[in-house]
């Protein structure tokens, strides 16, 4: 709701009556104010109600954030963990916008009602449990809220009840007037459900005002809200861990076998099967107890199509679970439209919704597909006209969930040019889709769809043509199907559209879209779905766990390491590596089916990667590029840093030309207006973030025309410290620490970031705004092909940071007077720890490049006091506590005056007290120091 947290479900994903949202956890916007309540419930105690639920994954509210299609009676809102509402609707429904002579929405921009008038309809309510697809155990809806919309025309002003039903079948009405206006009287109705019940339904009825007398019109709702909890002290029984899967192609002596948790002790005679509509309770082995319950059923047979329904009862009610299992041991037709010849089946004229065999047609209900006599060969057949309109026709089915599904079907159409239909696999719940194929929508091709784009599968020729789409569903080729025309592969191993294997598939859908010109059609014949056991399918080998990965950089020591998967063994001539081009040498190790790839150590440089694959069934390619690396700040995983490097855009390159210390990184992306390296640095042993400690690095600015292009404020180059990667920005408020050139001041005599030279921001005043007294400036110039080596001494305790800098190409140079304050205010030790090394150009266009070197970070140096000093007999000994992670020198002399000092030992810190003892220590006055390193 605009005033709840919005359950918003996006991004979408629409079937033909059902809308499914994906819950995101955010508060949606106000759009349109809700102007009164008319029960006890009311939205203001609703909103904050809501919202609790909503943080503690029990309630949240579908706000319909995209157009609900026509036709929808099915809405879907994922909330929780695992968990999703079904709100069902006895009337088809539309899509409702702003409209401002008729009804605007909560929440912009859409709203929904009936797909025409009505007075009186149901919204069913029902939650349900993704991971077993059952109603959860011990939750129901205790509160439920929707806002009923005013209208601007039609019969309002109207009296709208609102009737909530109870999971014990009592109810509660509520009834109030929702005048006539867009947006001007729209009214909530909110409801709690009794002790021990839940809410089951809503009916919304429209009343002549003051009357009972009914009055069609549309009756629309937005921003459904909802709360859940438990139902009752004893929850309802539970059904989980069926075998096998529902829709599985299975072997009869496999039995079926299930868990029924009941939350009490039950008589076993409350567990009951009926296996196609006979009642095999008695057949049933159970074990457990005490609200536990295995059961298991030996009396399959093979070949067959079982339709099953296990219930469980206790004292709270019964719960039943559909299931489907098929045990054919070879291929068996599931349904045959036997040529559409059948006149009481297909009669000519409009498809009828009717039972055939295993399979129930489902025409479309506004422009559904015709049986029509092609006075032809074919015969009858059916013909899927285009209209305008995205308009299919489904042929549902016993569910099919393993082995292999085979559709084959004789298919002809007016055009293949434009887009005139398509056919699918669709499962049973949700939106997942198996083969998707279309004929036109790419011109004079029948097509694919990879769930990115369409895919050519091959010209398509005017003319009657035999179909075989080989779906499979289980075994190696698992997730992919073949295309056959007239015999002859056009498509193998094409994937699934976004099905994952398990799915239960019952669908057939023929369809023509909103592309398909008026007049333009298709014809179907001869339809058969086969059925049988998991097909034989050798598949090309997959590379797999390639490291480095795409993009990039890695230790050179480790080279390059991957897998390859094959079902045909292989004994590795099979397998090529190709480093920038050239074949390179392998070992392997693992079993033939899994073996494992390596080539290491690799040389520091830039590489692009190309690995191949092959077997008798096809070859698989990997190609990708990375950086092989030498130093620990490059490259991932290394100690110190939190994950690897990330840019603006692209990939950086590893120079050796003109080095800076040595091998640099260069990033030259022209085209962008900021370019930046970024890299999270973390604490390791002996670095301690909550201690003063250094970030060092080198770099040079590469620029070719540095007098004509770098000269305006958005000119820069910058480096920070912040609290978030900004890949695409300079400094902000919510920096620590920055150090900014530019190419020019900020406006004309402001001197702000005047004269090409490095500034640091230092908060003298507290406000973090950008300003001269706020700026400190270095007098260093930026100059291109310079090498700089810049140092922040970050000082967590006192919010804090000072600056070296120095040119070590004209040796100037510029250390902090005194420290400069953070800019963001509650700068933690930890909290600003994203380092950003880049550049900006105005325009974006132009050329600007980046080196940078030597990156590190470093415990800053503390003054060490030495305590404790002793002479026992002819030993002097003392202590001082250690720094982490720095190596102490002690030193000494017997003149203060002699530059020369005599090392006694040297001790690496860990941050505890160390002990110091010189044995026979020279007579007279000795001094000792401890230099830290």
């Amino acid at each position: 709701m605009a005033w709840l947290l919005a359950l918003a479900m996006a991004p979408m994903t629409h079937c033909f009556g059902q809308y499914s949202q994906t819950t995101i956890a955010t508060l949606a916007s106000g759009t349109n104010a809700i102007d009164k309540s008319a029960t006890a419930l009311t939205a203001a105690t609703f909103t904050p109600a809501v919202a609790a639920a909503w943080n503690s994954g029990l309630g949240g509210v579908l706000h319909l954030p995209t157009a609900v299609p026509t036709g929808t009676t099915v809405y879907h809102g994922n909330y929780g963990n695992a968990r999703r509402i079904v709100i069902t609707s006895s009337t088809a429904m539309q899509n409702v916008a702003y409209n401002a002579t008729s009804f605007n929405p909560i929440t912009l921009p859409n709203a929904t009602t009936s797909s025409a008038n009505q007075s009186d309809y149901t919204l069913a309510l029902g939650l349900i449990d993704t991971s077993t697809e059952q109603p959860p155990a011990g939750e129901v809806i205790k509160q439920a809220g929707l806002v009923v919309l005013s209208r601007g025309t039609g019969a309002y002003p109207l009296d709208i009840r609102v009737t909530a039903t109870f999971s014990d079948n009592s109810t509660e009405m509520a009834t109030a007037t929702v005048g006539r206006g867009s947006g001007t009287d729209d009214t909530f109705f909110g409801f709690i459900a009794p002790e021990g019940t839940g809410i089951t339904s809503l009916r919304l009825q429209s009343f002549v005002t003051n009357s009972v007398t009914p009055v069609a019109d549309r009756i629309c709702w937005d921003d459904f809200a909802f709360i859940t909890g438990p139902p009752l002290a004893v929850p309802l029984p539970v059904i989980t861990d069926v075998t096998p899967p529902h829709g599985a192609v299975t072997l009869a002596a496999n039995g079926l076998h299930f868990t029924a948790t009941t939350y009490e002790a039950i008589p076993t005679n409350q567990i009951s099967l009926r296996v196609n509509a006979v009642d095999v309770s008695d057949q049933l082995v159970i074990t457990g107890g005490d609200g536990e319950y295995q059961v298991s059923y030996a009396g399959l047979q093979p070949d067959q199509l079982y339709q099953i329904e296990i219930e469980v009862s206790n004292s709270s009610g019964a719960t039943l679970r559909p299931h489907t299992l098929h045990t054919y041991t070879s291929p068996t037709v599931l349904y045959d439209a036997d040529g559409f010849d059948d006149d009481n089946i297909f009669p000519a004229g409009p498809l009828q919704n009717v039972a055939h065999g295993h399979g129930v047609w489902e025409p479309n209900p506004d422009e559904p597909a015709v049986i029509v006599e092609t006075g032809g060969a074919a015969g009858k057949v059916l013909q899927r006209d285009g209209t305008g309109a995205r308009r299919p026709d489904s042929l549902w089915f016993p569910a099919v969930s393993s082995g292999t599904l085979t559709a084959d079907f004789d298919i002809w159409v007016t055009r293949a040019d434009v887009r005139t239909i398509d056919i699918a696999l669709q499962a049973e719940v949700g939106v997942m889709w198996g083969s998707f194929l279309a004929w036109g929508t790419i011109t004079n091709e029948l097509a694919y769809y990879n769930n990115t784009s369409w895919q050519p599968l091959g010209d398509w020729l005017p003319d009657w043509h035999h179909l075989q789409v080989i779906h499979y569903l289980s075994g190696p080729a698992a997730g992919h199907y073949d295309v056959l025309v007239d015999g002859t592969p056009a498509g193998t191993l094409l994937p699934f559209r976004n099905s994952p294997v398990g799915t239960a598939f019952n669908r057939f859908r023929i369809q023509t879209s909103e592309l398909t010109p008026w007049f333009e059609y298709g014809q179907m014949d001869n339809l058969v779905l086969t059925v049988g056991p998991e097909t034989a399918v050798i598949l090309p080998p997959t590379i797999a766990d390639v490291s480095p990965a795409d993009r990039a950089i890695a230790p050179a020591a480790d080279g390059v390491q991957f897998r390859v998967l094959s079902l045909m063994p292989l004994t590795g001539p099979e397998v090529e590596l190709r480093l920038n081009n050239v074949l390179t040498s392998l070992s392997f190790s693992g079993e033939g089916t899994n073996l494992i790839a390596s080539h290491a150590p690799v040389a520091a440089g830039n590489y692009a990667l190309d690995i191949r694959a092959t077997n008798t069934a096809g070859a698989d390619q990997w190609t990708s590029q990375f950086i092989a690396a030498d130093e620990a700040w490059m490259y991932d995983p290394s100690p110190g840093w939190t994950g690897p490097w990330s840019w603006t855009s692209g990939f950086p390159s590893l120079e050796t030309a003109a080095p800076l210390d040595g091998a640099y990184l260069q990033y030259d992306i022209p085209g962008l207006g900021v370019r930046n390296s970024i890299r999270q640095y973390t604490a390791r042993p002996g670095l301690n973030l909550s201690q003063p400690h250094i970030i060092r690095w080198k770099f040079r600015l590469v620029e070719n025309d540095f007098a004509s292009n770098f000269n305006s404020f958005n000119d820069r180059v910058h480096f920070y410290a912040r609290d978030a990667a900004r890949p695409t920005g300079g400094t902000d408020a919510s920096t620590s620490w920055s150090i900014s050139a530019t190419g020019n001041e900020q406006t004309p005599n402001s001197g702000v970031f005047a004269g090409q030279t490095f500034y640091m921001f230092d908060n003298v005043d507290g406000t973090g705004a950008v300003k001269l007294g706020n700026l400190v400036n270095s007098g260093i110039a930026l100059l291109p092909g310079h090498v700089y080596a810049l140092a922040v001494t970050v000082l967590p305790a006192s919010g804090a940071y000072t600056v070296a800098i120095q040119d070590l190409t004209t040796s100037a140079s510029f250390q902090s007077a005194a420290p400069h304050k953070f800019r963001a205010a509650a700068v933690t030790a930890t909290s600003h720890t994203y380092l950003h090394f880049g550049v900006q150009a105005a325009p974006a266009t132009e050329p600007r490049a980046l080196d940078l070197d030597s990156l590190e970070i470093i415990p800053a140096i503390q003054p060490v006091t030495l305590l404790d000093p002793a002479r026992t007999g002819t030993t002097f000994s003392f202590s001082f506590v250690s720094q982490a992670g720095m190596q102490h020198v002690v030193k000494y002399t017997s003149n203060l005056a002699s530059p020369n000092w005599t090392t006694l030992t040297t001790i690496t810190g860990d941050g505890s007290l160390k002990q110091v003892a010189h044995p026979n220590s020279p007579d007279g006055p000795v001094f000792y120091r401890v230099v830290t390193q």
